[in-house]
C-alpha cells in the first residue's frame, strides 16, 4: 500500500479445544497475533460473545505496541 509492503493473514479461530490439529492452528494464530503490527478482529455478532471471544479481546487490547 503506497509502497509499504503489507501481509494480510486469515488465521484459525482462537478457542479452547481438545482437538490436536485445531490446537496447533490456535497456537499458530496466537503466535501471528503476538508478532503482528496491526490486528483486525472480526466476530460473528449473530451470536452472543463467549468466553473465548472475551479472552481474545483482552489479549488484543493488552498487546504492547512498540514505537
Amino acid at each position: 500500500i503506497a509502497g509499504i509492503p503489507v501481509r494480510i493473514t486469515d488465521t484459525a479461530g482462537v478457542r479452547d479445544t481438545d482437538d490436536v490439529v485445531e490446537k496447533i492452528g490456535v497456537e499458530r494464530s496466537i503466535q501471528r497475533a503476538e508478532n503482528a503490527d496491526i490486528i483486525l478482529l472480526m466476530l460473528d455478532l449473530s451470536r452472543a460473545l463467549d468466553d473465548d471471544d472475551r479472552k481474545l479481546i483482552d489479549f488484543i487490547k493488552n498487546k504492547k505496541w512498540e514505537d
